[in-house]
């Protein structure tokens, strides 16, 4: 009488893994069912457990809509091996600029380890280009006189010189102070300027 032995074979392997197939007699197969016999040889492929990180481009907020590329552009998505260390890098193009990712880190470059399949939305908004709400005359003096706009830090206020359409710097007002400029070296009882800002 033959004895059978039913013996279980356990397969062991790093997280960073995951179960291929296996090799029997020249064969590649998924799982396999055996009653042991005999002697046998059994090889288990496994193969490096990757995932897939997605970026997407969003515009205006993490609910806004799904960009392509028009607002700005993220590096580094692609398929890594599970525990990989990426760096994605967020560039706003012209007109825009980087808010913030999905997750409110603020930086437009950040590190991320891939341990599953996942997806980083990245937000960009509209520049926001101020403009003078109106130059009056206060104390003999030319005043320029602005909306104060979310997301600015500073205003940069320009003056025309002689040379039409040339503007020369002549103030940076941080977004905390008043929004209006008194330009001392005007005198708008002999002269007229015109004035820009950014």
């Amino acid at each position: 009488m033959k004895v059978r032995v039913l013996k279980k074979i356990i397969l062991l392997f790093q997280k960073k893994c995951i179960f291929a197939l296996f090799i029997q007699d020249g064969l590649a197969v998924a799982s396999r069912t055996e009653v042991v016999t005999d002697d046998f040889s059994l090889t288990a492929i496994f193969a490096i457990d990757t995932h897939t990180l997605v970026t997407v481009v969003r515009h205006g907020s993490a609910d806004g809509v799904v960009d392509d590329n028009t607002c700005g552009t993220i590096v580094g998505a692609g398929l890594y091996p599970y525990g990989s260390v990426v760096t994605l890098a967020a560039t706003a193009s012209d007109g825009f600029h980087f808010a913030e990712w999905d997750d409110a880190e603020r930086t437009t470059d950040r590190v991320v380890t891939v341990t599953q399949d996942t997806s980083i939305a990245c937000i960009f908004t509209d520049d926001v280009v101020p403009s003078i709400y109106m130059v009056s005359v206060q104390g003999a003096r030319n005043a320029v006189i602005w909306r104060q706009e979310l997301e600015v830090v500073s205003y940069n206020i320009y003056r025309e010189g002689n040379t039409s359409g040339q503007y020369e710097l002549v103030a940076t007002i941080p977004y905390y102070e008043s929004p209006m400029f008194i330009d001392t070296a005007s005198r708008p009882t002999t002269r007229s300027y015109r004035y820009k800002m950014t």
